[in-house]
C-alpha cells in the first residue's frame, strides 16, 4: 500500500456490548498514538558471562491514545452527560475503533477516558484534549 494522508481517520466510540456499535466522536483534530510498549525487565544475575545486562519482554503495555478536537456541547460525543466527560467520570469502560483513510487499516481496542482537559486559547477555538487509557489488546485489521 503506498502512503496515503492521515487526513479523514475517524475516531470512534462504542458500548462493550456484541456486537458493538460504533458512533464517530466529531470535530476530531489531531490524534497520537496508541503508544505500545512492552515491559523489559532486567534478569541480569552474578553467573551472567560477561559483563553486559540481561533483559527479556515479559508483558506489552497497550498504553495510550490521546486527541485535541473542537468541543461542541450539543454533540452526543461532547456533551457533559453523553459524552467522553460522562464515560471519565463515570468509569465507564468503553470500545474505541481508528479507521485510517484509504484502507491504511483499522485499530479496535477498549478503554477509559483517562483524562479529559479543555484548552480555551485567546487565539482558537474551546478544545477538550482526551486521553484514553487502552485496557488490553489491541486488534489492527487492514
Amino acid at each position: 500500500m503506498p502512503i496515503t494522508t492521515a487526513k479523514g481517520t475517524t475516531m470512534e466510540i462504542s458500548d462493550v456490548a456484541s456486537p458493538a456499535t460504533y458512533v464517530p466522536i466529531s470535530q476530531v483534530r489531531s490524534i497520537a498514538g496508541p503508544t505500545v510498549k512492552p515491559n523489559i525487565v532486567d534478569v541480569t544475575t552474578h553467573d551472567t558471562p560477561g559483563f553486559w545486562r540481561r533483559k527479556i519482554a515479559v508483558l506489552i503495555d497497550a498504553g495510550t491514545v490521546s486527541f485535541d478536537m473542537n468541543f461542541d456541547s450539543s454533540d452526543v460525543t461532547h456533551a457533559f452527560t453523553t459524552g467522553l466527560w460522562n464515560q471519565m467520570v463515570g468509569l465507564v469502560l468503553s470500545g474505541f475503533r481508528n479507521i485510517f483513510p484509504n484502507g491504511a487499516g483499522t485499530l479496535k481496542y477498549k478503554g477509559y477516558v483517562g483524562q479529559h482537559e479543555f484548552a480555551a486559547p485567546v487565539d482558537n477555538v474551546l478544545m477538550a484534549k482526551i486521553q484514553l487509557a487502552i485496557t488490553d489488546a489491541i486488534v489492527g485489521t487492514a
